[in-house]
């Protein structure tokens, strides 16, 4: 899975859109800060609204004892928000698009 251009450091953008097959009108999908356009939330602070890798796959799920239950909170918080903001997209979708 290649990283995607909006997240990349600036000078890899720059030397993609200079390369022979990269985008000619050097027009991307640009980057979102979190504290500029996040979600708040009282528990996080602010969560980020773009999906970096497009995959529904979870790499980690702490238990319910010792310190993992506090990251877990904190992540059900964040994958909550993060629902709310994914069935918005999809409610804002043209349908068949």
């Amino acid at each position: 899975m290649q990283v995607p251009t909006h997240i990349k450091d600036g000078n890899v953008r720059k030397a993609e859109r200079m390369s022979a097959g990269g985008p000619s009108n050097g027009k991307g999908e640009s980057y979102a800060y979190a504290h500029e356009d996040g979600i708040p939330s009282p528990l996080l602070g602010m969560v980020g609204r773009q999906d970096y890798l497009g995959v529904t796959k979870r790499y980690y799920e702490p238990t319910v004892f010792g310190a993992e239950k506090l990251l877990k909170d904190r992540l059900d918080e964040a994958r909550r928000l993060r629902g709310q903001v994914d069935a918005a997209d999809a409610r804002d979708r043209p349908a068949g698009g």
